[in-house]
């Protein structure tokens, strides 16, 4: 594996309006102090300059609603612990948990997995497959109000699963098919009546690939992360129902077919994978998963990736500046030959911001001519780390401003079959609908869309929608 390479690319400010701007890498610059919830529960401040978490304990023999003590350990000396895997659901209706005997509102998928874990843990049969006295659950052990604590606890989710006993998958009951548990659990041992039938076992599979759970980007990490994973379900008689991951995937391997969802059969059969990803790859094989945050897209995938490639989480950062982000670790991906082909990179960030649903005219013109001018041009003859790479900034959704355009000036236009160009003669401000730029060596190149049209009759081609490029020297 190539040494990282360290690329002086920076980015120094992203323009929302005329008014506002804001610094890409900024940061908070205090702790959070202790936090109240509107339903009483307190959260005590994680020092997020260390690896603080917080675990929670359950309290097994209790009657009344679920109740639990929760503690703030360091991930390397905590005590052993389970991470749970499960989709957050609909936020309403919710219901209470105590948490340190204050209540905590929770939604409902996380408290029918909590009267279920109980209910499991009272039976002496069948028996937790992963014991530990201690449950990791990011609903509850993440101060969801606190940007920075999400920060800092996203940055954290490999080491978290890396390092838990084990996960527990809960993908709750499955009303179409509600004995499609039992059947799974059952499937290599007879002891559900008679000889489970192969038409049994297929349906049963797809009924539990279909779960919604699979289609969730947060999961992807969490299921491959983790060294020991096992699904509880629920039954309306037979209560907590335990299956063995491992026999789901043997099952998944011997009925394809039944699998309708692309996302469950790719973590089916590539469960195991123990190299980390390329960030082109992770974009590429799940960039159609769910996910709540679209921040999630990239960030949810940074455990998944080399170490080289991860961004520094930060949720106050938009959808624009996170591409770009993304851009410069897939830039320099290029440069040193990781990627298969030149535009693999490009491709790759043109269908993350189209699934952001960002995708201006002009920032599709932006990343393409970025990506030839610095990637593709400055590619020829590299052979070393000493490589000099150019230096690039950027800007971008200036909305509503108005640019000038100097007479005689060369405004290439960018279509399906590649850029051309056409000659302005006129001398007049013109609104834009946004403004990208990019800097190399004492080069401005400016990247815009317009918002209007022109009568004069030798502009009648620049349409509402179209943009174009203007180039001027850097001042320096």
């Amino acid at each position: 594996m190539n040494a990282p390479v360290s690329i002086p690319l920076s980015w120094v400010h992203f323009e929302r309006s005329s008014s506002q701007k804001v610094r890409a890498g900024s940061t908070e610059g205090t702790k959070p102090p202790v936090i109240n919830s509107p339903n009483g529960y307190r959260h005590q401040a994680l020092d997020t300059s260390t690896q603080q978490i917080r675990l929670i304990k359950l309290h097994l023999n209790r009657d009344g609603p679920p109740a639990c003590d929760r503690r703030i350990f360091e991930l390397g000396s905590a005590p052993p612990f389970v991470a749970l895997s499960y989709t957050w659901g609909p936020p309403s209706p919710q219901f209470d948990i105590l948490v340190n005997g204050e209540p905590l509102s929770i939604r409902v998928n996380l408290f029918r997995f909590f009267k279920t874990y109980l209910l499991a843990a009272k039976r002496s049969w069948p028996p937790n497959p992963i014991k530990a006295d201690y449950l990791w659950i990011d609903q509850i052990c993440i101060d969801q109000s606190s940007i920075s604590e999400r920060n800092h606890q996203v940055g954290m989710m490999a080491s978290i699963y890396s390092r838990c006993s084990g996960t527990i998958i809960w993908l709750g009951n499955f009303p179409d098919y509600p004995n499609a548990p039992l059947v799974l659990r059952n499937s290599k041992a007879h002891d559900y009546g008679s000889a489970i039938k192969p038409s049994e076992v297929s349906q049963a599979l797809a009924a539990i690939a279909g779960n919604e759970y699979f289609d969730r980007l947060w999961i992807v990490q969490e299921v491959i992360l983790s060294a020991q994973r096992r699904v509880l379900c629920s039954h309306h008689t037979a209560g907590p129902v335990w299956i063995n991951w491992d026999r789901l995937c043997a099952e998944a391997k011997t009925y394809p077919q039944h699998i309708s969802s692309t996302a469950a059969q790719y973590l089916l059969d590539n469960h195991d994978q123990e190299n980390p990803m390329t960030l082109i790859y992770a974009i590429k094989a799940f960039i159609r998963n769910d996910c709540h945050n679209p921040r999630d897209k990239v960030y949810g995938l940074m455990g998944l990736v080399k170490e080289e490639q991860r961004l520094t989480i930060d949720y106050r950062k938009s959808l624009e500046e996170i591409l770009l982000d993304t851009m410069i670790v897939l830039y320099a991906d290029f440069i040193q030959g990781e990627s298969r082909s030149y535009d693999e990179g490009l491709h790759a960030l043109m269908d993350l911001g189209r699934n952001w649903d960002i995708m201006t005219k002009s920032l599709d013109a932006f990343l393409y001519d970025t990506w030839v001018k610095t990637a593709h041009d400055k590619r020829q003859g590299f052979s070393s780390e000493e490589y000099d790479y150019p230096h690039i900034r950027a800007m971008g959704t200036a909305l509503n401003q108005s640019i000038k355009l100097q007479r005689k000036e060369l405004l290439p236009w960018y279509t399906l079959s590649g850029p051309g160009s056409h000659n302005l003669e006129l001398s007049e401000w013109m609104p834009t609908k946004d403004c990208w730029w990019y800097e190399v060596d004492d080069i401005t190149y400016e990247i815009y869309g317009l918002i209007s049209t022109t009568t004069r009759s030798d502009c009648r081609n620049i349409a509402a929608g179209y943009y174009g490029k203007r180039i001027r020297k850097t001042r320096r």
